[in-house]
């Protein structure tokens, strides 16, 4: 049997959407200047689905430097574009080989036995032995902690996460569901702890940035939101979405100039930020 493209999307929750409803098994992310998959496969590992799923990306030279953290963000193959057939095909197979080992396949058939049957019990108790496999482990600690975090059990969860954290601090699937933890259950001084210790490890790196925007701006430290915006700005990550909100930053803290000045290519949507706050007014 033969592998096919189902459908592409450039929406995420999409994706996660054909996942569930087995319409898809394998997830190809590409790369583009306007959407990073560094990005896009932040957003994915919000579903705990995405950690029994293999995932093939595709990395642009101006994103060399998203490599490494992919690299820890569960098993993943990362093919640099331009893609050629030697670089495809082999990578391709690999992705392959390593999910059809005997701990990678136990670790799918588990999840979408117990997670269409909504047991979670039976789910954690048979997760529970694969994270004592040093192969599965890294994802499968995340899974787990997803489904206490929605069971309500905060503190379960965190501890589990800290301790694949503490093992090894590269770990970005335990690092970013214990930021979503702590960003989504009022927690922003935690998280933007963590994804700013962790972002430390790779400083060239942008992939964690948002995240750390988000938590300054959840603590209204919107002057740090925008010097950490503006060193995303400058390494061109993602500039048709961060450079209107650099402007929404600014003029809201006063500085008409430099939100005029961060919009000089789209004049519309700066008098458009004016008319909003004209009206506020």
């Amino acid at each position: 049997m033969g592998w096919a493209v189902v459908k592409s999307t450039p929406s995420a929750r999409e994706a996660i959407e054909l996942l569930k409803q087995k319409e898809a098994y394998i997830l190809i992310v590409d790369d583009s200047i306007e959407e990073p998959s560094a990005n896009m496969i932040r957003y994915l590992m919000l579903d705990p689905i995405i950690y029994a799923t293999p995932v093939f990306t595709f990395l642009m030279e101006d994103h060399k430097f998203e490599k490494a953290p992919l690299s820890f963000m569960g098993f993943k193959e990362i093919v640099a574009k331009p893609l050629t057939p030697s670089k495809f095909i082999p990578s391709f197979n690999a992705l392959l080989k390593r999910w059809e080992t005997k701990p990678m396949m136990a670790l799918r058939g588990i999840f979408y036995r117990y997670y269409d049957d909504h047991d979670d019990s039976k789910l954690k108790e048979l997760l529970g032995k694969l994270l004592l496999v040093e192969s599965t482990a890294p994802i499968v600690s995340p899974i787990i902690a997803s489904i206490l975090m929605n069971e309500g059990e905060l503190t379960e969860a965190e501890k589990i996460l800290l301790e694949k954290i503490k093992a090894d601090p590269k770990n970005l699937c335990s690092v970013l569901t214990l930021g979503n933890l702590y960003l989504q259950h009022a927690m922003p001084h935690l998280a933007r702890r963590l994804f700013s210790s962790t972002h430390k490890q790779f400083d060239r790196s942008c992939c964690l940035l948002p995240d750390i925007v988000q938590a300054e701006m959840m603590l209204c430290n919107f002057e740090s939101a925008l010097n950490v915006l503006e060193k995303m700005a400058n390494r061109r990550y993602m500039v048709d979405k961060t450079l209107p909100f650099m402007a929404r930053i600014a003029y809201a803290l006063g500085r008409k100039q430099d939100a005029a000045e961060y919009m000089t290519e789209k004049k519309g949507l700066y008098q458009k930020i004016e008319r909003s706050w004209s009206g506020i007014a």
